[in-house]
Order: C-alpha cells, then structure tokens, then sequence
C-alpha cells in the first residue's frame, strides 16, 4: 500500500503493509526546500527503496486529501507557490493580486470550503483522479486511487498508531476538505466513528495563523514560535476578547476572515509577546473544553490526537495533565506531511498497533559518508565507538552532531538527525542558537532514558509514550531543573524526548554513559539544520551544515568528524562538572 499526500505544503509518501508503517518521508528532505508542496516524487522513490518494495508490489495507492488541495492546485502546480505563503487563509494584502482573489475564491464565494462528503466535494474528487494519476511516476499510473479525506486521514494516522483499546480521537488544523476539526471514537472492531465536527468558519488553527502572520511571522511555519514567545507574555495585557467560544456543542467565531480579518487585528496594539500568551491561552480554553466534554460524553479515557493545531506541545500536556486522560498519544508527523501515512492506513484497514519508531525515512551507505567527505578538507577519524567520542565531547562541555541510520519522520529530530549539547547551563542556549542561526527565544528540549521519565517529569504515567517522538510538553521537577536549566522553558516546562534500549539501543548506551560521568540525566536534543531548512537528509547535507554551523564534532555513519575552524572548545573552568570514568 502506497499512501501519498500533495497538498500545497508539506507533500509525503508512506509504505503500509498488513497495517504495519514501513518506510515514510517528506519532499522538502529531498529538494531542501522548506514544506515542499506537490506531487511527492522524489519521496515516493525514497519510500519504496527503503521498505524494499517497487512499483510492481503496490496494489494500490490511497491519496490524503479529496478537494483538498482544490482541483485548480493540483492541475496547476506553480499555483500552489503562490497561494504556499498565505497557507490559502491569511490574504491580508489588498493590493496584491493573489490575495485579492484569495479573499474572494475562499471567504466570498466559499469555493475552497467543499466538503469531500459534499455534492461539490465528490464531484472535486472525481476530476482530481485523472489529474493525480498523470503526475504519479509512470510506473505508477495505472494503479487504482482511493482519495481519503483530508481529516479522516489525520485520525486514522493517530489511532491506527496509538495501540490497542478505545479511544477517543481529535483532530484539528487550518482547513482540509472544509472541516477544521473532527472528533472519532475509535473501538477495537469496528472502524472510526464520527462524533463531531467543525467547519473552516470556526478554525482555531487558521486564527492561530493568522495572528502569527499579525506579528511578521510565516503562516503555516512559524506558529512554534508563536508557542515559543508565549510563556514570556502576559495574555490579560490584551484588550480583546478571544473571538472563539462554545455555544453548547457547536463552536463559535465572532470575528472576519480575509482581508477584512487583517484589518481587525492590526487593532492588536499590545507587545507580541502578550499577543502570543493572548492566542494560546485561548487556543488551549478552548480545546481543553471541548476535549473534555467529549471524553465525558463517550466515557473514554485515551485520547489520540493528528493536525498541525496538535503541533502545540504546550496544548498537549495541558491534556495529560487533565484527571480525565489515562494515555495519550500524538501522531509523530501531525501535520499534513503525515496525512500519507494515514490515507495508507486507513485503506488497509488492520487493526492499530502501537508505533515501534519514527525512523522510517531513508538511510545512507558508508560509501555515501566517503563521497561527501570527499574534497571537504575535514578531519576524520574512524572509531570503532563513534558515539563513544561524542560522550567525551559532551562531557568537555561541547556540542556535538548525530546523523546515523534511518531518518526521522516528521518535524522532530530524535538521535538520527540530531545536535546534541551538555544542558547543565542556560548559558549554551545563545551560542548554539547562534551557530544554527535560530531565534534566540526558541527553547531547547532534553533527551533522556525513557526509564527515568517519571523522576524527572510530571504525568509522564500518561504521557509515556507521546515523549518517545517529543511531542508533548510536560512540567519538570525542581532536581531535573537545577541539573538541567538550559532544557527547561521559562514557564517550567519542557518538551522531553525519552528513550528506551528496546528503540534504539545505541542512543541509550550513549545516555546511560553521559549519565555515568557526570550524573546529569539530560542532554539537550535539537534538530540538525540551519534555520529554515528542512532537517538534513544526506551525508551531503550533513557536511554542508556542519561547515555552516562551525559546531566541533560529528558523527557522520561510521565515522567522527572534527571542525578545525570550530570556536567550540572544551570547558576548562573549576566549577565544569566532568567525571573522567
């Protein structure tokens, strides 16, 4: 089974096989361009080659998404470039073409609103098909198509994954087949069940774009930063209620959309980051509310969660924390780049199992690793413990770089294509910020033992498994805190990775080493990429980063890979806390 997303950001492709994920990954890996859009070629090469599958062995291909992207996107690709920076929500420029009828197509004459269940909806549905099929590689072409709605393929993504019992399942994003959120009940034996839902006039997730287009930000990209800037904000210091509310069962939005919604918010006179604390505050009432409510209403107590709203790590721990929620779990890739994996999965039709790994991209040879170090005028050394000399370079106080094995699915690093740093002092946080050039008020995560979860975070009981792929934000304990400050956010929280030997026994060993000599439970985990490029794919694209960057060590495959022109040097000081083993 082929799934395949091509919407106007973030295309993908996904193997399944008797309901088991073997293989999944995003172009922007492949082109280096930021939520690369459109038909997913390069990645549908890549996901057959790494499952050990080709053209031949599928049977069919199921397609995220029926009238989303509209018929007028897919027929004509460069479209989606230009409608790509406004997410096809935030026209707030009226003297710019494109969102002039932007702001027409979609909020006065609702013609990207159709309902894939809707008389427009199928009739979209039926003249994608022949248009889908023409872009598909050409060993592709002749194989059937199932289009799977754009928010049914986000639920299945989470529940399909999440493990066996009932649970309850929400998704939530921007738009997609014109619902913006959607409520499941999922049972063993039995498919999905529609609960609830909310259409595109009252999306939270395209409001939280909005704003953060307001604040000079990109729609669709940078709500985390959003998230980010939030806790050091105060929300009341906004004079304006939050336009969202429930009205029994049935979501409410009080303000515009469009041109004239921008108009309204440049009435927001506050600093940004009142207006971030202002927006999440109100994104986490009202989704907390209703989860609630629907959690009491169907006597469940899992929930699973998909869509790029549930990117909001903060919005997720609010829900562990919640007395109701025994378990939750969050689809890794929650955003539309993992709708593939959900279309595939869902026209499979098995029964969920837990998700063993987010490893499901492509690996590279060691015969890749010499060829990009070809030329590159690097030391390198070969070490039969690479990992080992990552641990000493930790423990100098250095940061360090990971690219090993099978690339991670989705929009968090977890080892594979990682920087990893000593996070015993908050002072790290400027400098490795600066040579990745990141936002200096982005916060760092921590990557530990999944064993030691529950001593060093709050409900970890219940969110035990979404911390595998970093996907919630939990409170820290004050002893994780003062080991590790530059981990923790200024709210007192942070987002951990934890993992267990049985995952990835080579990540656990050069934990459980760290932790031996220096008795710090934490290193910090972040990404390997220089701001606003996709995370590094390649030994080619490890290289050129780690130039870039001037961080002082790597592990490329095999091998250890020194900078010589790195400003990176060992901590010498009295009070470095290094226990020589």
């Amino acid at each position: 089974m082929l799934g395949i997303v091509d919407g106007l950001h973030d295309a993908g492709a996904a193997v399944v096989e008797n309901g088991r994920l073997l293989a999944a990954a995003n172009e922007e890996r492949f082109t280096r361009v930021k939520l690369q859009g459109g038909m997913p070629k390069h990645s549908i090469a890549a996901v057959l080659e790494t499952a050990g599958r080709s053209a031949r062995d599928v049977d069919i291909i199921a397609v995220g998404g029926c009238a989303t992207p509209t018929i007028a996107t897919r027929m004509f690709r460069p479209l989606q470039k230009l409608y790509g920076p406004s997410l096809g929500i935030c026209f707030d420029r009226p003297w710019h073409p494109v969102d002039r009828i932007g702001d027409l197509v979609r909020y006065r004459l609702p013609l990207t609103r159709s309902r894939s269940s809707g008389a427009a909806g199928r009739a979209e549905t039926r003249l994608a098909e022949p248009v889908v099929r023409r872009g598909l590689p050409a060993a592709l072409r002749t194989k059937p198509l199932a289009f799977v709605d754009h928010h049914l393929a986000h639920a299945e993504s989470a529940w399909r994954t999440a493990g066996r019992g009932r649970w309850l399942v929400v998704t939530a994003d921007a738009h997609g087949d014109g619902r913006s959120m959607t409520v499941y009940l999922g049972e063993p034996g039995k498919p999905l069940v529609l609960l609830d839902d909310v259409g595109v006039r009252a999306s939270l997730g395209a409001f939280y774009s909005l704003v953060t287009k307001r604040l000079g930000f990109t729609p669709g990209r940078h709500e985390g930063k959003v998230l980010g800037l939030s806790a050091r904000g105060d929300p009341d210091a906004v004079d304006l209620p939050f336009p969202f509310r429930w009205e029994g069962t049935e979501l409410r939005y009080d303000g515009p959309w469009g041109l004239a919604a921008a108009r309204k918010l440049r009435a927001l006179d506050a600093t940004r980051e009142d207006v971030c604390a202002w927006v999440q505050r109100g994104t986490e009432t009202i989704l907390v509310e209703g989860i609630v409510r629907w959690l009491r209403a169907t006597e469940t107590r899992h929930v699973a969660l998909a869509g790029g709203v549930f990117a909001n790590v903060c919005v997720n721990g609010l829900l562990a924390a919640l007395p109701e929620v025994e378990r939750i779990h969050v689809f890794p890739h929650m955003g539309d780049g993992g709708l593939a994996v959900g279309a595939a999965l869902h026209v499979d039709d098995r029964a969920p199992r837990a998700l063993d790994t987010a490893r499901l991209g492509p690996a590279f040879s060691d015969a890749d690793v010499a060829e990009a170090l070809e030329g590159a005028a690097l030391p390198v050394e070969e070490a039969a413990n690479p990992d080992a000399l990552l641990v000493d370079a930790l423990c100098e106080g250095r940061p360090v770089v990971r690219c090993v094995g099978r690339m991670e699915f989705g929009p968090r690093a977890l080892g594979a294509r990682s920087v990893l740093a000593p996070a015993d002092r908050a002072s790290i946080a400027d400098p490795l910020g600066d040579a990745l050039r990141r936002d200096d008020f982005m916060p760092f995560a921590p990557l530990l033992l999944h064993e030691d979860g529950d001593t060093h975070f709050e409900h970890f009981d219940v969110a035990s498994g979404a911390t595998r792929f970093m996907t919630v934000a939990l409170p820290v304990r004050s002893a994780f805190r003062a080991a590790c400050p530059a981990a923790v956010h200024v709210d007192g929280s942070a987002r951990p990775q934890t993992v267990a030997q049985t995952e990835d026994e080579a990540l656990h060993a050069l934990l459980t080493s760290y932790l031996e000599r220096t008795g710090l439970p934490a290193v910090i985990n972040t990404s390997f990429n220089m701001h606003e490029e996709p995370i590094v794919n390649t030994p080619r694209d490890a290289v050129r980063a780690f130039r870039q960057s001037g961080l002082p060590v790597m592990r490329l495959g095999p091998v250890i890979v020194r900078n010589p022109g790195s400003g990176w040097r060992p901590r010498r000081d009295a009070d470095a806390r290094v226990v020589r083993a």
